[in-house]
């Protein structure tokens, strides 16, 4: 198959990282190369690659096979799946993904939502150790929210880069915000920052949900 060729170039450019399939398969979804996106997604979620471990990312395959299905299921044979990620009815309101370049990056980020009752979690060693090591075994580096049936109103999204800044390797985040997530009215707005050139906490983004 023709996706067998990302996965030998990838091989050679980032041995074992999880990160760098979904990467493929988001692009390939991009390009609207559908077929070869459900077959690679399809093997990711049936852990069917050699020598690797996605089911630490099964969460966000899970979701991505779903929008694909929803959007473009005449595209690409998916009788293989299991019936979960075909349920239709997922259309989370808000689904929020970040993803960095760097998996031993280390911040914090903080949803708060209109009544001032907030959220936090944490990227760093000490407070969420077994998760960023996984991460950095794995080669993850990505986390996805999803916001169904929340508190109504003007939300905030805060990030607090953590750890030594490095202007010469700096540290990206992109921050992608999917309104009716696998629906027909599915629409995205995207953001990436250098943490390198913040200090303390900043408002990555705000949202009427």
């Amino acid at each position: 198959m023709v996706y067998i060729q990302h996965q030998n170039q990838l091989r050679v450019l980032k041995n074992r990282e999880v990160q760098s399939f979904l990467d493929v398969d988001r692009s390939l979804k991009q390009i609207g190369e559908y077929k070869k996106a459900g077959e690679l997604y399809t093997n990711l979620l049936f852990n069917a690659i050699p020598e690797m471990d996605f089911a630490p990312a099964a969460v966000i395959i899970t979701n991505e096979i779903s929008q694909l299905v929803a959007l473009h299921k005449s595209k690409f044979d998916f009788n293989e799946l299991p019936q979960e990620p075909l349920i239709e009815k997922f259309n989370p309101n808000i689904r929020l993904v970040f993803d960095w370049n760097d998996a031993t990056t280390d911040f914090e980020l903080q949803f708060v939502d209109p009544e001032n009752n907030f959220y936090t979690y944490s990227h760093t060693l000490f407070e969420n150790q077994r998760e960023v090591q996984a991460d950095i075994k794995n080669g993850i580096s990505s986390k996805e929210f999803v916001l169904d049936k929340a508190v109504p109103g003007k939300w905030l999204i805060n990030i607090n880069p953590l750890g030594e800044s490095n202007k010469r390797n700096p540290t990206f985040i992109k921050y992608t915000l999917y309104r009716n997530y696998g629906t027909e009215l599915e629409t995205k707005t995207i953001k990436t920052i250098d943490l390198s050139k913040y200090k303390g906490k900043l408002t990555l983004d705000s949202f009427v949900y």
